[in-house]
C-alpha cells in the first residue's frame, strides 16, 4: 500500500469497484437521443450533452441509464465522460463506454474524483506512444485510487456538491444579468429611459422618440477609419503592445492575447490608441465580424492590427461607448451580418465604406450619459458576479485537492 495512502483509506484500482454495461438494443420506450459536444478531458456534467430529439427507434445507440456513466474513448474525445443524473437515454455513437458504480463507491464521489487534475494526467500517460490516443474500460478499470470508508465518501461528496450547486447557481444569476442585459440595451438604445419620452417617429431602423436623429457613422467622424497595422513581433518585452483579434468580443475591449510589439518602430508608433479610440474587427466570422470595444488606456503605448479598425468620433456629439454598445446591440450585428462580404464560409470582411454607412440613433449627448450610466450598473453587477464565480470555483478545486487526497480529513 502506498505510504500517500491516508490512515483509514484502502488503495485500490478503480476496476475492482466498476461494472462495466455491454446492454445495447431492445424495447426501451421513447427516451432522448443525446451526442457530445466540444468535449476534452473529463467533464462530469450534462452541461456538456445536449438533447437532440426523441426516439423510439434506438436500435443504433447504446443506452445509458439514470445514474450510470458513459464517455467516448476515441482520439477527439479522450476521457470524455458525463454521468446522467436526470434521466435515461440514448447515445448516438455506437462507441461509448457505459458502467456504473458497485456498492462500496460513492457514485458522487467518483464523479469528483474523475473531474481532478491528476487524472487527467494519468489518461496522458495512459495513452502516450499508443497508436490511437484511447482510453478503453481496461485502461479506466486499471487506474489507481485511495478510497477512504462509504460514509467519508459520501460526507466528501455532500461538501464538494454543495460548492456545485452555488456555482450553478451564480452561473444561473449571470445568464439571467445577461437576458435582462440584453433586453433593456435594446430598449434603452431605441426608445430611451422609460416614461421620458412621449412622442416617437419611425425612422429606417425603427421607431425612436422624436427629440432623436438618427445618423451615419461617417458623419460622425472625427478623422477617418484607419486600418491597423501587424508588425513582426518576438517575445522580448519591449514596453510597447499590440492588441490581438479576440480584444474585441461581444463585451466590448478585453484585452487578451496581447503581443509585445518592436520598440522604436516608426510604424507602430503611428497605430498606438489613445482613450477613446473605438476598434472594431474588419475581419472574422460572420458571428464575430464588427465586435467592438472602446480602448481606456490599458495597457499603454498599445497598438491595433491589420485585422481591426480605429474609429474615433466627435465627442460632443456622441460618446464613444454610446457607440461600442449600438454596434454590439442586435441592431448593429444584424447589419454587419447583412453587410459583410466574403466567399469564405467560415472568415468575411468589412470595411471602412460599410462602417461608415452604418446609421445609429443618436439622443442628446446628456441622455447617452445617462443611458450608459444604467448599463454600466448592469455590467458592474455582472463583473461582480463573475469575481464570485471565479473564487467558487478556485474555493472548489482548492477543496478537491485536500479532502479528495486526504489531506484534510472530514467527521463522520
Amino acid at each position: 500500500m502506498s505510504k500517500l495512502v491516508p490512515e483509514g483509506w484502502i488503495e485500490i484500482r478503480l476496476g475492482q469497484y466498476l461494472k462495466e454495461i455491454k446492454e445495447r438494443n431492445g424495447s426501451h420506450g421513447r427516451l432522448p437521443v443525446l451526442s457530445v459536444t466540444n468535449t476534452q478531458g473529463f467533464v462530469l456534467s450534462e452541461e456538456y450533452f445536449e438533447r437532440k430529439v426523441y426516439s423510439k427507434n434506438l436500435d443504433n445507440y447504446k443506452i445509458v441509464r439514470k445514474g450510470q456513466f458513459a464517455y467516448n474513448p476515441s482520439r477527439l474525445n479522450v476521457g470524455s465522460l458525463a454521468r446522467l443524473k436526470n434521466y435515461d437515454a440514448g447515445l448516438l455513437s455506437p462507441m461509448y463506454v457505459i458502467f456504473e458504480t458497485l456498492s462500496d463507491i460513492d457514485a458522487d464521489f467518483l464523479s469528483h474524483w474523475l473531474k481532478t487534475g491528476w487524472v487527467k494526467n494519468l489518461i496522458k500517460v495512459s495513452t502516450q506512444g499508443t497508436v490511437r490516443d484511447s482510453v478503453n474500460y481496461s485502461a479506466l478499470a486499471a487506474f489507481p485510487i485511495a478510497l477512504p470508508s462509504l460514509p467519508e465518501q459520501r460526507k466528501i461528496a455532500a461538501i464538494l456538491s454543495s460548492v456545485d450547486d452555488a456555482i450553478e447557481k451564480t452561473k444561473t444569476v449571470i445568464e439571467q444579468t445577461k437576458v435582462v442585459k440584453k433586453g433593456l440595451m435594446q430598449e434603452l438604445l431605441t426608445r430611451g429611459i422609460p416614461g421620458r419620452h412621449k412622442k416617437f417617429k419611425k425612422t429606417p431602423i425603427g421607431e425612436i422618440p422624436e427629440e432623436w436623429e438618427v445618423v451615419r457613422l461617417g458623419d460622425v467622424l472625427r478623422e477617418p477609419i484607419k486600418n491597423g497595422y501587424s508588425p513582426n513581433c518576438n517575445d522580448e518585452i519591449t514596453g510597447y503592445w499590440v492588441l490581438s483579434l479576440s480584444s474585441v468580443s461581444f463585451d466590448g475591449f478585453k484585452p487578451r492575447a496581447l503581443k509585445p510589439a518592436p520598440a522604436n518602430n516608426e510604424m507602430v508608433l503611428n497605430f498606438i490608441l489613445e482613450y477613446g479610440d473605438i476598434v472594431v474587427s474588419r475581419s472574422n466570422t460572420k458571428e464575430r465580424v464588427g465586435l467592438a470595444g472602446v480602448y481606456i488606456g490599458n495597457p499603454k503605448n498599445c497598438s491595433y492590427p491589420d485585422l481591426l479598425m480605429r474609429v474615433r468620433v466627435i465627442d460632443k456629439i456622441v460618446s464613444p461607448f454610446w457607440l461600442e454598445k449600438w454596434l454590439l446591440s442586435s441592431k448593429g450585428r444584424a447589419y454587419f451580418e447583412r453587410t459583410a462580404r466574403g466567399t469564405s464560409g467560415s472568415m468575411v470582411k468589412i470595411n471602412k465604406a460599410i462602417l461608415e454607412s452604418l446609421a445609429l440613433a443618436l439622443p442628446p449627448k446628456d441622455e447617452q450619459e445617462q443611458i450608459l450610466s444604467i448599463l454600466q450598473s448592469l455590467d458592474s453587477r455582472a463583473t461582480k458576479d463573475n469575481e464570485i464565480l471565479s473564487t467558487l470555483e478556485l474555493n472548489k478545486s482548492a477543496l478537491m485537492q485536500v479532502l479528495l487526497t486526504g489531506e484534510v480529513r472530514v467527521k463522520v
